[in-house]
Order: C-alpha cells, then sequence, then structure tokens
C-alpha cells in the first residue's frame, strides 16, 4: 500500500501537503484509513502545513493506481507532476505476519531524485502500535527537525580492501532483533544495508563528525551490526566504549542502516 502526500515550501510560509489515498498491498480499508488519518494529523499538529484539497492531486492519484510498488524514476515522476508542490512525501506499508512496515520517503520536486528524509519502522504489535509508529515517523517527517534523510560518513563502508565514503540514516531506528534490522535495512531501498561489525566502530570514532554534518546524537546502547557469531548470535558494538559484544538474534536493538556513497 502506499500513501503520497506533498509539500509546498519549507520556508515561512505554511506549507501545503496533498495527502494521496493509500493502494498497491494487501492490507484493509481500515488500516489504509488509519495510515492517512494519523499522517493528516501529523500535518495538522506540526502547524507548519496545510492539507491540500484532493481535487489539486485528482490526476496524478489515479495514475498511480494499482500500483503496488514504485521504482525512484516513478516517485520522482509522481512528485514533479505534483504542481502545487516542491516536496512529494510516498509512505508504504506492508504486512508482515500479525506486524506492518512503514516506509516513509519525503522527495524534493526536482528534475532529480534527492530524498530529503526517509524513515522505515515496524511494528512490534499488530495494529495495537501502529497508530504509535505512525505518529513517531509523521512527528519526525513534519515536525521541521530532519531537513536531510541522510549524512556523509567519510571512510565509514567496506570496498573490498580499501573503505570508502557512505551515506549513514538521520537517526536509530527502534530497537529490533537482528533479522527485523536487516530487512528494515534493505527496505529503505537499492543499497542500503546494516553496517558489519569493523564499518559500526568505523562509525563510533567518527560519530561526532556524523552529528556535525546534521545526523541525530549516538545513544550510548549496543548497535547491531550484520556480523554474525554463529547461527543464533550476531555481533553489536557498544556506543558507549566501542566494546563488540554479542547477542541472541533474538534480542533487540537499535542500529543505524548505511549505504556506499
Amino acid at each position: 500500500m502506499l500513501c503520497v502526500l506533498h509539500t509546498v515550501s519549507l520556508q515561512a510560509q505554511k506549507k501545503g501537503i496533498a495527502i494521496f489515498d493509500s493502494y498497491g498491498a494487501s492490507v484493509s480499508n481500515e488500516i489504509k484509513i488509519a495510515v492517512r488519518d494519523a499522517l493528516q494529523e501529523g500535518i495538522v499538529k506540526s502547524r507548519r502545513y496545510e492539507v491540500l484539497e484532493r481535487e489539486q492531486i485528482e490526476g496524478v492519484q489515479k495514475e498511480m493506481e494499482f500500483q503496488a510498488n514504485a521504482s525512484d524514476e516513478e516517485l520522482t515522476k509522481w512528485a514533479q507532476k505534483a504542481k502545487e508542490a516542491d516536496y512529494s512525501c510516498f509512505a508504504s506499508v506492508t504486512q508482515i505476519g500479525a506486524n506492518y512496515q512503514i516506509s516513509c520517503k519525503l522527495i524534493e520536486a526536482s528534475s532529480s531524485y534527492k530524498v530529503v528524509f526517509m524513515d522505515s519502522q515496524r511494528t512490534k504489535q499488530g495494529e495495537e502500535d501502529l497508530i504509535d509508529v505512525l505518529e513517531f515517523i509523521a512527528n519526525e517527517m513534519f515536525s521541521g527537525r530532519s531537513e536531510k534523510a541522510v549524512v556523509l560518513c567519510p571512510g565509514c563502508c567496506a570496498d573490498g580492501n580499501n573503505y570508502v565514503d557512505c551515506e549513514i540514516s538521520l537517526s536509530d531506528e527502534r530497537p529490533a532483533t537482528y533479522e527485523d534490522a536487516i530487512s528494515i535495512c534493505e527496505s529503505k531501498g537499492e543499497g542500503w544495508f546494516l553496517p558489519n561489525k569493523e564499518e559500526l566502530q568505523i562509525i563510533y570514532h567518527k560519530q561526532q563528525l556524523i552529528v556535525n554534518e546534521g545526523g541525530r546524537k549516538f545513544q550510548s546502547l549496543e548497535y547491531w551490526s550484520s556480523s554474525k557469531r554463529n547461527n543464533y548470535e550476531s555481533f553489536s558494538v557498544c556506543f558507549r566504549n566501542d566494546n563488540v559484544l554479542y547477542y541472541s538474534k533474538m534480542e533487540k536493538n537499535i542500529f543505524r542502516c548505511i549505504r556506499r556513497n
């Protein structure tokens, strides 16, 4: 299911956001309505935006109907066709067992594909915490605190025997099991992955640089790495002291995702 929102400015003037109907995935109408209502409420609470009339995006909405998935090129095309907006926000919700994966991208309506906000969260109690997850994402997206989706981490990504520049997600992901952390990073789009323990240790030593570039402050907690100890345990890096630890894959730790620049 996708729902799309469009903003018209990030200046002092109130911005307009158009919310498209959710569609595309095998979820109930009740869930679609809940997604739309929660995001719309987030817009209103921000006091920085106003919701555009549905008629203003009706043509683009019809073109998007029956699309289960959309490529980056398609997202850019739809963003450019929303003439009233300077930014477009695409949110997808997919049911995974009893839970829901919610992913949002805020895209600048320019000639190129430029993401200015991105987040992906998964419910842990099915419909019970769906609204909590939506409110968390909406607050991050519409509060004005997020002006970009990623920050540069120079020399943080392994590339063969070398380390190259990479992009790192702006803020921590909610605590998740090891397998969920892997899945959430991959769901962010092409090239995104969970860093291994060596990459994570480099990030630890460059965390102040990342914060200076606009990233959220790292917590003094354990961050999942993609490195496995065995079939049942995986490594994490403690951001209090750079120690490498290991936990059951069923434990829940915070994490950040990266991709090669």
